[in-house]
C-alpha cells in the first residue's frame, strides 16, 4: 500500500469511525430492545400452550374418570371376573362392549376406544367389538399396571388399530382403576385411547380448539410451534420437516437436550434443526412422574430482525456520502507528501534488478532524509549476507550427498510418509522389494500405495496397520504382515515403524521394511517336520501304552511290586508324551491354518457348568474351592463347541496345577458387543517381566523344579490360537504371589450379524466341498398370517422345532441357528428341488405335532426355502433376501 493510499486511508478513517460507532450503538440498541420483546412474546406463547395442552390432558383425564365411576361398567366387570362359566363371560363382555360402543364413545368424538382389562390383563370388554376379547395386549404395559392403582396418562405410543393389524396409530391411553361396588377393591382398568393428533389440534390451534382467526395465526410466517417427547421425538408437525409423520423424526436442538438433561425451560436463541439461526423458548410438561413432554416455539432470526436491518441500510448510505467529500479532501494533501517517497521506491527497484551500486540521493534533514540513509546501510548489509547464504549452501549440498549414500547402504526396505501418512521418501531397496519407482508412489497414501494382508489373509483396516498406529500412539511399533508388490504378487515382511519428532510434534514417521520369506519357509518346515514326527511316535507309543497296560492288568502274567511300580511310571510318562505330542499336532494346524470351526449356537452356561463337573474332583483332592459366576442364567454363542471346551480345559487345568490352595472362580459376562470369559485363581502368580511370553510356544511359569504335576507349554498358546480363529482376544493379568486371571473375548453377533457370519460359513465350507447349497427359513407365527407373539408358548415350540430340526441333520455340514422364533437351516450340497421337499415333510411334522399336543390351531410356520447361486450370488444378497422373509413373516 502506498503512502498516498495510507494518509487518504487516516483522514477517512478520522472521519468515518465516529459516525460508525453512532450507527453500531444504535443498531446494537434497537437489536438489544427488539429481541428482548421478541423472547417476551415467544416465552408467553409457549407459556400459553403449555396450559392449553395440561387442560385438555385434564378433561381426558377427568372423563376417563367418569367412565370408571359408571356402576353398570363395575357391575359388568366384576361378574365377568366372576363368571364360573366361559359362556357366562362370552355373554356379558358382548353386553358391556355394547354399552361401551353405543352410550360411553359417542360423549367423546375424540376417544378411539374405550377397554375394560381383567387383573391379569386381559380384555374383557372394548368399544370395538368382541375380537379382542382375551387378548393379553394390557399386561406389560403402563397404562395397565399404573392404571390398576391411580389414573394414569401413558406417554404417546405405536399401537395396533384395531381391526386392520397392518394400519398403526399413534395414541395417547389414559387409564383408572375399576373398583368393586360392593368391596370397594380393584377388579380391573379401564383405559381410554386418543388419537395423537387431537394434541396436535391443541397446540396448534385447530379444529374444534381453535382460538382467535385464521388471520392474527399468519401474522408470524416463520413462528414455528411444536412438541417433541423425552426420546427426542418429534409429535407434531414442523415448518422444519417434510413428509412429516408422528413419532419418527429425532429433534436434537438445544432446548431439547437441555430439557431432557437438566429439566429447565428455555428462552433465547439457537440453531435450529435446518441449521438456521432462531429465536425461541421451550416449557416442560410434566404430564407423569416417569416422562414428560417439551414444548418448542421457534421464529427466524432474519424475519425478526427486518426493522434493524432497514436501520443499518440507512446508517450506511450516510457513512458513504461523508467518505466521499473526505475523499476529496484527502487526495489534495497526500500528493504533496508521496512525492519524495516515490523516488526512494525507484531506486528500491533499480536494486531488485540486480543493479546492486545504485544507492538514494536525498539530502533532506526530515524524516524522509534519514530513511535514505538507512536504506543504503541496509544494501551494504544486504550484500554481506547473500555471500554468506552462498558459502552455507555449499556445506549443505555435502551434507544431503552424505546422507543419500547412508540411505542407499542401508539393506532393508525404508518408506517415510508424512503427517497425513503420505510417502515422502523411500530408498532404493523399498524400490526393489515392492516393484515400484519412487515417483510412481510419491505423495501417494501409504495404505493405497502398500496394500497388505494379515498371516491368514485378513482385511486389516487402515487404521490398525503399523504405520498410522506409529503416527496416532508416538510409539515404535512392530508387524507382520503379507505385502503386495506392483505386480500383484505379495511377500511376508516384518516392520518396524517409528515416529518423527521435531520440537516434540510427531511430523511424520518411518518403517524399515524386511523381507521374512526364507523365515516364514524355515517356519513352515519346522512345523511340517513337528506335524511329520508327531505322527510317526504316536503309533509306537500306542503300542506301548497298550502293552504296559495289559502287564499292569496282569493279562500277560504275574508282575512283582517293583515291576508294577515301573510301568505305572512308564504308563505315566506315555500318557504325558501323548498329551504333548496332540499338542504339538494342535499347533502346527493352527500354525498352518488347517484348523476348521465348527460353530454352533452354544450356551456358555451349560459348557462351563461341563467343565467344571469334570475337574471338580481334582479341585476336592487338592482342597480347593471350584465355583462360578454368570451374568445370566444363559449366555449362547456362535463358537465350536469342542475347540471352546479345550480352551477351558487348558486354563483350568492350569490353574489347579498352580493354585495351592484357595479357589478358583470361572465367570462369563454378557457386554454389548462380547462374551467376556475368565479363570481366575489364588495361585502364586506370574512374575510382570515373564508375563509378554505367558502365550508363547513352550513357555511354563510359576512351578519351581521337582516333583509335581507337569505340562508341555503350549496350552495357552493352543487357546490363544483356537480364540483367534473365533476373532476373539485372549490376555492375562497377575502378580507374583496375587494369583492369576486369564480373560477370553468372543464376538457376541446381532441377529444380522450372526445370519451373516452363518451364511459365510457355509459359502466357504460349498466352496471347499460342493457346488450347490440351499437354506431353509422357518418362522413361527399365528395361523392369521402375522409374527407370532412371543410369550412362552411361543419359545416352547421354538425350542421344539428346533430340536426336530436337528434330528434331521445328517452330518456336519447341515447346521441350523436359531434368533427366538426365526431359524435357518443350512443344507450344503442340496440343490433346491431337494430343500423344497425337506421343507414339506418338516411343515407337517409340525402339524402332528401342535395336533398331538393338543395345542389350539393358531400356530403356524412360514417355510421358505433359499438357493445358491438362483437366489443369490453374495452373503450380502441372501442376507437381504433373508431379512426381507423375516420382516414378512
Amino acid at each position: 500500500m502506498s503512502i498516498r493510499v495510507k494518509l487518504l486511508a487516516t483522514f477517512l478513517a478520522i472521519a468515518v469511525i465516529p459516525l460508525v460507532f453512532i450507527s453500531a450503538l444504535s443498531f446494537y440498541n434497537a437489536k438489544t430492545a427488539l429481541v428482548d420483546a421478541t423472547l417476551n412474546g415467544l416465552k408467553i406463547a409457549a407459556q400459553a400452550k403449555k396450559a392449553e395442552v395440561l387442560e385438555y390432558l385434564s378433561g381426558k383425564k377427568g372423563r376417563t374418570l367418569d367412565f370408571a365411576s359408571d356402576g353398570f361398567i363395575r357391575d359388568q366387570a366384576e361378574f365377568i371376573t366372576s363368571a364360573n362359566t366361559n359362556e357366562e363371560k362370552i355373554r356379558a363382555s358382548r353386553i358391556l362392549n355394547t354399552h361401551l360402543s353405543v352410550n360411553k364413545k359417542p360423549l367423546d368424538p375424540e376417544i378411539l376406544e374405550i377397554r375394560v382389562l381383567d387383573l391379569q390383563g386381559k380384555i374383557i370388554g372394548s368399544s370395538e367389538g368382541e375380537y379382542l376379547l382375551g387378548l393379553g395386549w394390557g399386561t406389560d404395559q403402563p397404562y395397565f399396571l399404573k392404571g390398576l392403582k391411580n389414573t394414569y396418562i401413558q406417554d404417546a405410543g405405536v399401537f395396533a388399530r384395531p381391526g386392520t393389524i397392518e394400519e398403526f396409530q399413534e395414541v395417547i391411553a389414559i387409564s383408572t382403576p375399576l373398583k368393586s361396588r360392593t368391596a370397594d377393591t380393584a377388579i380391573g382398568a379401564l383405559v381410554n385411547f386418543y388419537n395423537l393428533a387431537n394434541i396436535q389440534d391443541v397446540l396448534l390451534s385447530r379444529g374444534a380448539h381453535q382460538w382467535g382467526s385464521p388471520e392474527e395465526k399468519e401474522k408470524n410466517t416463520s413462528r414455528d410451534i411444536f412438541l417433541v417427547n423425552e426420546q427426542k421425538l418429534l409429535m407434531t408437525p414442523s415448518r422444519k420437516t417434510q413428509d412429516y409423520y408422528p413419532l419418527k423424526f429425532k429433534i436434537e436442538t438445544e432446548p431439547i437436550l437441555k430439557a431432557i438433561k437438566s429439566s429447565l425451560p428455555i428462552n433465547a436463541s439457537w440453531i435450529d434443526s435446518m441449521g438456521n439461526k432462531v429465536f425461541g423458548a421451550s416449557e416442560l410438561l410434566s404430564i407423569e412422574k416417569d416422562w414428560k413432554w417439551i414444548i418448542v416455539i421457534e421464529q427466524d432470526e432474519h424475519e425478526t430482525l427486518a426493522p434493524v436491518r432497514n436501520l443499518r441500510n440507512l446508517s450506511s448510505t450516510a457513512g458513504v456520502v461523508t467518505m466521499l467529500l473526505v475523499l476529496a479532501m484527502a487526495l489534495v494533501i497526500a500528493r504533496s507528501v508521496s512525492r519524495p517517497i516515490q523516488q526512494i521506491t525507484q531506486v528500491a527497484d533499480k536494486i531488485s534488478k540486480g543493479e546492486s551500486k545504485a544507492r538514494i540521493d536525498i539530502s533532506s534533514k526530515d524524516e524522509v532524509g534519514e530513511l535514505a540513509t538507512s536504506f543504503n546501510r541496509m544494501v551494504e548489509k544486504r550484500l554481506r549476507v547473500e555471500e554468506e547464504l552462498r558459502l552455507a549452501k555449499t556445506q549443505i549440498g555435502a551434507e544431503m550427498a552424505k546422507c543419500e549414500m547412508v540411505l542407499a547402504s542401508i539393506g532393508d526396505g525404508m518408506i517415510v510418509v508424512n503427517q497425513e501418512g503420505q510417502i515422502m521418501m523411500c530408498n532404493r531397496e523399498s524400490e526393489a522389494m515392492f516393484g515400484w519407482g519412487v515417483m510412481e508412489v510419491l505423495g501417494k497414501h501409504f495404505a493405497e500405495a502398500i496394500p497388505c494382508e494379515g498371516e491368514k489373509g485378513e482385511f486389516i483396516p487402515d487404521n490398525e496397520r503399523v504405520m498410522p498406529q506409529a503416527l496416532s500412539s508416538g510409539r515404535t511399533l512392530h508387524e507382520s504382515a503379507y505385502y503386495y508388490r506392483k505386480d500383484n504378487t505379495k511377500f511376508p515382511a516384518a516392520v518396524t515403524a517409528s515416529p518423527i519428532l521435531f520440537e516434540g510434534k510427531i511430523i511424520g514417521a518411518i518403517g524399515i521394511f524386511r523381507d521374512i520369506t526364507k523365515e516364514k519357509e524355515v517356519d513352515k518346515m519346522k512345523t511340517d517336520f513337528i506335524s511329520t514326527v508327531s505322527h510317526e511316535i504316536r503309533t509306537p507309543l500306542t503300542t506301548i501304552r497298550e502293552g504296559v497296560s495289559q502287564a499292569l492288568d496282569g493279562i500277560l502274567g504275574g508282575i512283582t511290586d517293583k515291576q508294577k511300580e515301573v510301568f505305572a511310571i512308564v504308563l505315566e510318562d506315555s500318557d504325558r508324551l501323548k498329551r504333548i505330542i496332540d499338542n504339538l499336532l494342535d499347533i502346527s494346524k493352527i500354525e498352518a491354518g488347517r484348523v476348521e470351526l465348527r460353530k454352533e449356537f452354544v450356551d456358555i452356561v451349560e459348557l462351563i457348568n461341563s467343565v467344571i463337573s469334570a475337574f471338580s474332583l481334582a479341585a476336592a483332592k487338592k482342597n480347593l474351592q471350584l465355583t462360578a459366576r454368570f451374568s445370566r442364567e444363559k449366555i449362547m454363542a456362535y463358537i465350536d463347541k469342542d475347540r471352546i471346551i479345550q480352551v477351558f480345559t487348558n486354563i483350568v487345568g492350569n490353574a489347579l496345577k498352580f493354585t495351592g490352595a484357595g479357589y478358583i472362580t470361572v465367570s462369563a459376562q454378557e457386554n454389548s458387543e462380547t462374551i467376556e470369559c475368565r479363570v481366575a485363581d489364588t495361585g502364586g502368580g506370574i512374575a510382570k517381566e515373564d508375563l509378554p511370553r505367558l502365550f508363547s510356544k513352550f513357555q511354563q511359569f510359576g512351578r519351581q523344579h521337582g516333583p509335581g504335576e507337569k505340562g508341555t507349554g503350549l496350552g495357552l498358546s493352543i487357546s490363544k490360537g483356537i480364540i483367534e480363529l473365533h476373532k476373539g482376544k485372549i490376555w492375562a493379568e497377575s502378580s507374583t504371589g496375587r494369583g492369576t486371571a486369564i480373560t477370553f473375548a468372543l464376538p457376541r453377533y446381532t441377529t444380522k450379524g450372526l445370519f451373516r457370519e452363518y451364511i459365510n460359513n457355509g459359502l466357504q465350507r460349498m466352496n471347499k466341498e460342493r457346488n450347490a447349497l440351499s437354506i431353509l427359513i422357518f418362522c413361527l407365527r399365528n395361523s392369521k398370517g402375522d409374527a407370532a407373539a412371543e410369550d412362552e408358548q411361543d419359545f416352547s415350540l421354538t425350542s421344539e422345532l428346533e430340536t426336530r430340526l436337528r434330528h434331521t441333520i445328517r452330518g456336519e455340514t447341515d447346521t441350523l441357528v436359531c434368533s427366538r422364533n426365526f431359524i435357518l437351516m443350512l443344507l450344503p450340497g442340496v440343490k433346491k428341488e431337494g430343500a423344497l421337499t425337506a421343507s414339506e415333510r418338516i411343515h407337517k411334522v409340525f402339524d402332528y405335532y401342535i395336533t398331538k399336543k393338543g395345542l389350539p390351531r393358531r400356530k403356524d410356520i412360514l417355510c421358505e426355502v433359499l438357493s445358491y447361486p438362483e437366489d443369490g450370488r453374495t452373503d450380502e444378497e441372501l442376507i437381504s433376501r433373508i431379512t426381507c422373509i423375516k420382516n414378512a413373516g
